[in-house]
């Protein structure tokens, strides 16, 4: 999370705010099918990832040890229940990505793993959830947790346009 004012400056405040909120968090659980992005952020806030995959849709070991190698804390599980339990933090992504030609193996593989109001009161009664979007509601998570109130998704959407306008600007004019 990058916070941008209107002149799409970081602003120092806001970014401290979210630098202490995130190296206060102890454990996150990411089940996206291509973790990289979760793991880089666990080593630089220096939380722990469980990540919560079926077997069929393990990472590649090399993965799994690009972060290890790195001092992150990964823990595998087939469970997304034990997964979730006492989590600060509950991502998810789309099951199915552009180039996946196995749409109906991958729904049934990952149907355990829905996000729904049920999994999210296993983790912290404070976990936020986030869902890079766009989402598949009813699919990955249901409408029940996408807007309800640990939902920041609208937030991360929202960010994520300043983020890229602050880039726009700053190809544009060196700034």
């Amino acid at each position: 999370y990058c916070c941008f004012n209107n002149s799409w400056k970081l602003t120092r405040e806001r970014f401290d705010d979210w630098l202490a909120i995130l190296s206060a968090r102890t454990d996150a659980v990411l089940w996206l099918l291509e973790p990289k992005a979760g793991q880089g952020i666990a080593e630089r806030f220096g939380f722990a990832l469980r990540l919560a995959v079926p077997k069929e849709l393990r990472h590649k070991p090399e993965r799994i040890a690009w972060a290890t190698e790195r001092g992150v804390s990964v823990t595998l599980h087939d469970d997304p229940r034990a997964a979730v339990k006492g989590a600060d933090c509950v991502v998810t992504d789309a099951w199915v990505s552009m180039g996946n030609n196995d749409h109906a193996r991958r729904h049934r593989l990952l149907a355990p793993f829905r996000v729904d109001a049920a999994l999210m009161r296993l983790a912290k009664k404070d976990a936020l959830f986030l869902h890079c979007l766009p989402a598949h509601r009813g699919e990955e998570v249901t409408d029940e947790v996408l807007d309800g109130a640990q939902s920041g998704v609208w937030d991360e959407a929202e960010n994520r346009l300043h983020t890229e306008k602050a880039i726009l600007a700053w190809c544009i004019n060196g700034e």
